[in-house]
């Protein structure tokens, strides 16, 4: 059965399962709140664009109005109801949803992977980590085992940044593949730079037993929480989310 829209319905049911149609709240903003906001969007971009505000602290005043910024930080570091993710960017993601991403980790593939990454891949940033700097990944996951939440800045042997904005140094893109693999997640932001720590240190040990879903069915859940929190769209408008 098809199910026709005209356009003025399909702005309605984004704007709605967006949360952008109902009143803001009349009394102070609660942390549970912004709680349920990010698990209505079903993420929030994070990103470092500053002009009257970093951008991930904007769209929860288009949903909430004024509140206290500091919640989303209490959110994501101390109560760790949401954490930092790849998504279509780097994202806050309710801590529930942690299984879907980890079925695209893998740490324990991670030699493998790395030996393949160098191979098919030798100019990418990791590969040249890996061939100039000969065991680097494991002495900096030994670093932040033994000394716990760390920066790039503080790892021994850091070495320095190639360059402004992405031109990092061989600690943070050790820090970052850690990140990206799962062995580390992010568990503070200090004037915007990540804290790094080991996962099972940041994420709630209820959310790493949960068993991993295959690729299909991550992605199928991705997709329906995707369609939910779009309420309409194409099928690329839902995978892009």
């Amino acid at each position: 059965m098809t199910l026709s829209l005209s356009k003025l319905d399909a702005k309605r049911i984004a704007i709605r399962a967006q949360g952008l149609d109902g009143a803001r709240p009349a009394a102070a903003i609660t942390i549970d709140e912004v709680r349920r906001c990010i698990r209505a969007m079903g993420l929030l971009q994070i990103d470092a664009v500053n002009v009257c505000e970093r951008s991930h602290y904007v769209p929860l005043y288009s949903r909430l109005g004024k509140y206290e910024r500091g919640l989303l930080d209490r959110l994501a570091y101390e109560e760790k109801s949401v954490f930092e993710t790849w998504a279509h960017a780097a994202c806050f993601v309710p801590v529930e949803h942690h299984r879907l991403f980890r079925q695209r980790m893998g740490t324990e593939n991670l030699p493998k992977r790395l030996a393949r990454l160098v191979k098919e891949k030798p100019k990418h940033r990791v590969s040249k980590l890996v061939t100039e700097k000969p065991g680097f990944l494991e002495q900096v996951l030994d670093q932040v085992r033994e000394r716990g939440m760390i920066t790039a800045s503080e790892l021994d042997g850091a070495g320095k940044r190639a360059g402004p904005w992405w031109g990092y140094s061989f600690g943070k893109i050790a820090l970052e593949w850690h990140f990206a693999v799962g062995s580390l997640s992010v568990a503070d932001r200090k004037n915007f730079a990540r804290y790094y720590d080991l996962t099972e240190r940041v994420i709630a040990a209820e959310h790493l037993d949960d068993d991993i879903p295959s690729t299909e069915d991550a992605h199928r859940e991705m997709m329906r929480l995707a369609v939910t929190a779009h309420g309409a769209g194409t099928v690329a408008d839902f995978g892009n989310y």
